[in-house]
């Protein structure tokens, strides 16, 4: 087998890149070593100098993947809590999981983590602890903004319910187009449907109708999205 050279670093990120995929195919019982090894095209004995099991390879992935997430969706908790915030929050968390920003196989991350529910559950948690958890309280102080404002309907849902409700959906939404032919057709282009499940987020959390007209401006968000994207990912 003929070894690129490369740097530590970067040999590490190779072999995180290939192994990415399969353990989102195959699982983490079902992927073996030796087929890490020859998806990045070196020698276990090269794969455990970097890594000494499959243990530390998964753990480098589910930080690899939380940190771009969590880098890119911090840029949120920065904002002032408003109306406007929650909104842009709600943007990007669809855009970020219907387009899994950030990682070189895009498919990758919502099978890891649709396997891991059907498994032990270990990678959701973790990744959720390390990207949306972060971001509760800052959803939820534009949530209550929102609310003080004006803005927002009467509730049965609590605050996290509002948010993971949400986030359910859309996951949902991204596990339809794993297969090669999508299994229920909207019948919209990608920007439509990424505007349409944003709205019906809002309006799901009691966000006014006029509220979501004033904010949900699909250009000027994309437009963020894009630049937190490459800053961040």
């Amino acid at each position: 087998m003929v070894e690129t050279r490369l740097s530590s670093e970067d040999r590490k990120q190779a072999i995180i890149d290939a192994a990415t995929p399969l353990f989102a195919k195959k699982g983490f019982v079902g992927t073996t070593t030796k087929d890490i090894a020859e998806a990045a095209q070196v020698s276990e004995a090269l794969l455990y100098r970097h890594f000494p099991g499959k243990d530390c390879l998964f753990e480098a992935i589910q930080d690899c993947l939380c940190q771009a997430k969590g880098d890119a969706m911090n840029f949120v908790s920065k904002l002032e809590p408003s109306t406007e915030t929650l909104v842009l929050f709600v943007y990007l968390m669809v855009r970020f999981i219907k387009q899994s920003v950030g990682v070189a196989d895009a498919d990758a991350l919502p099978r890891l983590m649709f396997k891991s529910m059907t498994e032990d559950g270990k990678f959701a948690r973790t990744f959720m602890e390390g990207s949306f958890y972060l971001m509760l309280e800052s959803f939820k102080a534009s949530l209550e903004a929102a609310e003080k404002a004006g803005d927002m309907v009467p509730s049965p849902l609590n605050h996290e319910e509002r948010l993971w409700f949400s986030h359910h959906m859309v996951m949902v939404q991204r596990l339809n187009t794993l297969p090669p032919e999508p299994v229920f057709d909207y019948r919209k282009n990608e920007d439509a449907l990424i505007y349409d499940t944003t709205w019906f987020a809002l309006r799901g959390m009691g966000l006014k109708d006029e509220a979501i007209e004033k904010y949900l401006k699909i250009e000027k968000l994309g437009r963020l999205f894009d630049r937190i994207a490459k800053e961040n990912c």
